[in-house]
């Protein structure tokens, strides 16, 4: 049964409308007071794509679409994705009610507004006698034929507004990857175009995600997302990102085998700082080279260690391994002191050539309109200059 033929009979036409843009065309919409037990959650929400993603893995599946088994289920992935949020929204609506209406398809399928008909089934729940219903526009539209614009729509809803968002940088990645990457569902464009993003943003979000995926694999956990979420990845990859852009292309499989090799060892503090370190080595090719030979070795370690085990099995089985742990810090802290000690070294010259630099900035015809007493500070300062230069001369004790 389709909502719009149910009209008086769980559903109520409102005297609000909400503004839907289609096309570029904006189109104010009736909004309708629908029966909570006849909508039901969009498995194909980023917002739980990793939290599904973890409960097929472990072997589960989902019950019936539209049963309250699968309702609830999906409940879960919302609360557990972020309860912090969900209960100020919950709290929010049993005051004033539902301020912001959804989008749901005709069918019942929640295109826009999880969170919001997740707060009203648990308002529901607690208090039987009081009927609650989810404000909505409905959609004359389904899944499976209009798929493309259906997921354009659920963008510009859910990420294409200005005021914060509160979804998981990995949801979104994760989502991103499977609508312009795997399933080429959606262009780099269009997606920037609906998020109201740029095309060189998504760009950067689309390469963080094939790197995302590459890291997966290397733990032989292939699209297992839900550890790229546990692991909070995606400060990490952003800066291992911004590493591959500055380093040899000869060299970025094996800058991204020294990373690979942290995430999966774990680490004891900010891993994205950790991860930031070797932006500095790759300054210093001795050091850098040195560093690479080291991590292709530990690199090798960890495959061995995880042997036919994949996922979240392989990567505690690398934990259990506290001497990769401290083969990768060791290896890493030598490479970073060496790289600090070469650019300690450094310095001297640094600061040499920025004085040269600043002397000769010095416009002389300047100098020769200054007030008598602005001329007698400058050439004080000047013979400071002079006695340090004379100074230095007489320590370093080289012929001039």
């Amino acid at each position: 049964m389709k909502l719009l033929d149910m009209l008086g009979n769980g559903v109520e036409i409102t005297n609000g409308k909400k503004k839907m843009v289609f096309n570029n065309e904006t189109i104010f919409m009736p909004v309708y007071r629908i029966n909570l037990d006849l909508l039901y959650y969009n498995d194909q929400n980023d917002r739980i794509s990793t939290w599904l993603n973890k409960f097929e893995i472990e072997g589960n599946k989902l019950p019936e679409l539209k049963s309250d088994e699968y309702n609830s289920i999906i409940e879960e992935f919302i609360e557990q994705s972020n309860p912090i949020a969900l209960n100020k929204t919950k709290k929010n609506i049993d005051l004033v009610g539902q301020n912001e209406p959804g989008v749901v398809l005709n069918d019942g399928r929640i295109i826009d507004g999880n969170r919001r008909y997740t707060c009203l089934r648990k308002l529901q729940k607690e208090h039987p006698k009081k009927t609650r219903y989810f404000e909505s526009v409905i959609l004359e539209k389904d899944i499976e034929s209009s798929s493309k614009e259906i997921k354009l729509l659920e963008l510009f809803l859910q990420h294409g507004k200005e005021e914060r968002v509160d979804y998981s940088p990995i949801d979104k990645l994760v989502g991103l990857y499977k609508d312009v990457i795997k399933n080429k569902l959606i262009t780099i464009e269009e997606y920037a175009n609906t998020t109201n993003s740029t095309i060189n943003e998504i760009k950067k979000k689309v390469n963080e995600a094939i790197l995302m995926v590459e890291f997966l694999e290397y733990i032989n956990a292939d699209e297992e997302f839900y550890i790229a979420r546990e692991l909070n990845l995606d400060g990490p990859l952003q800066e291992l990102q911004g590493i591959l852009r500055n380093v040899p292309e000869d060299k970025e499989y094996d800058i991204k085998t020294a990373v690979f090799n942290i995430l999966a060892v774990g680490s004891t503090g900010d891993t994205t700082r950790t991860i930031r370190r070797i932006k500095n080595i790759a300054k210093y090719p001795k050091y850098l080279e040195q560093f690479i030979e080291e991590q292709k070795n530990v690199g090798i370690k960890i495959l061995d260690t995880i042997g036919e085990d994949s996922g979240r099995k392989a990567l505690d089985k690398i934990s259990m391994q506290s001497e990769l742990a401290y083969e990768v810090k060791k290896s890493l802290n030598k490479a970073d002191e060496s790289a600090n000690l070469e650019k300690a070294k450094n310095v001297p010259l640094s600061l040499i050539e920025k004085v040269e630099e600043y002397l000769m900035q010095i416009d002389l015809n300047i100098v020769k309109q200054l007030s008598e007493e602005n001329r007698a500070a400058f050439c004080l300062e000047l013979k400071k200059a002079k006695e340090n230069m004379d100074r230095i001369w007489s320590e370093i004790d080289v012929q001039r």
